[in-house]
C-alpha cells in the first residue's frame, strides 16, 4: 500500500515539474526552464539513490539470507554429525542387543554345563558302581565258562603237542602259525 501512495507522490511530482517546463517553453521564460532542467536533474538523481536504496536494501536482505543460510548449513553439518552418530549408535544397540542374545546363550550353556556336571557326578556315584559289579559279574560268568570248557575238552586233542611234550616237568607251549603246527617250545622247570 505504501508503494503506491509514494508512486502517486512521485508522479504528482513529475507532472509538476513537467507543467512547469512547458511553462517556461510557452513564456520562454528562461529561469522557469533552468528550475525545469535542474528539478529534473535532481529527480533522475533521486531516482538513482532510490535505485541504490532498493539495491542496498536488497542486498541488506540478501546478507540477511546469506547469514541464515550459513547458520542453516551449520545446523546441517551438525544435523549430518547427529546422523552420524545415530548411525553408530543403532549399529551399538544392534552390536549390544547381539551381545545381550550371547550373554544369555553363555548363561544357559553355564546352567547346561552345571546341570551335566551334576548329573555326571550323579551317574558316577550311582551308576559307576553298578555297572562295574555288572562287568566284574559277566567277567566272572566268562572265566567259569571258560574254565569249565577247559576242564571237558579231552587231552588228547593235538597228538604232535602231547608227543612232544613227554615229561611231566615241561610245559609246551605251541605257537600258532597258520594251520601247521610247528616245533613246541620246551621250558624247563625244574631248573628254576
Amino acid at each position: 500500500m505504501t508503494s503506491v501512495i509514494v508512486m502517486y507522490v512521485f508522479g504528482a511530482i513529475m507532472m509538476a515539474i513537467s507543467i512547469l517546463g512547458a511553462f517556461g517553453a510557452h513564456r520562454e521564460n528562461r529561469v522557469a526552464l533552468i528550475v525545469v532542467s535542474k528539478l529534473r536533474v535532481a529527480l533522475i538523481v533521486v531516482s538513482k539513490l532510490r535505485v541504490a536504496l532498493i539495491v542496498v536494501s536488497k542486498l541488506r536482505v540478501a546478507l540477511i539470507v546469506v547469514s541464515k543460510l550459513r547458520v542453516a548449513l551449520i545446523v546441517v553439518s551438525k544435523l549430518r554429525v547427529v546422523l552420524i552418530v545415530v548411525s553408530k549408535l543403532r549399529v551399538a544397540l544392534i552390536v549390544v542387543s547381539k551381545l545381550r542374545v550371547a550373554l544369555i546363550v553363555v548363561s544357559k550353556l553355564r546352567v547346561a554345563l552345571i546341570v551335566v556336571s551334576k548329573l555326571r557326578v550323579a551317574l558316577i556315584v550311582t551308576c559307576f558302581p553298578v555297572l562295574m559289579h555288572y562287568v566284574h559279574k559277566a567277567f566272572n560268568i566268562c572265566l567259569a565258562v571258560l574254565f569249565s570248557l577247559a576242564t571237558l575238552a579231552p587231552e588228547e586233542q593235538h597228538p604232535p603237542v602231547a608227543a612232544a611234550c613227554g615229561s611231566s616237568s615241561t610245559i609246551c607251549t605251541p605257537l600258532l602259525l597258520g594251520t601247521d603246527w610247528p616245533a613246541p617250545l620246551a621250558f624247563n622247570l625244574s631248573s628254576a
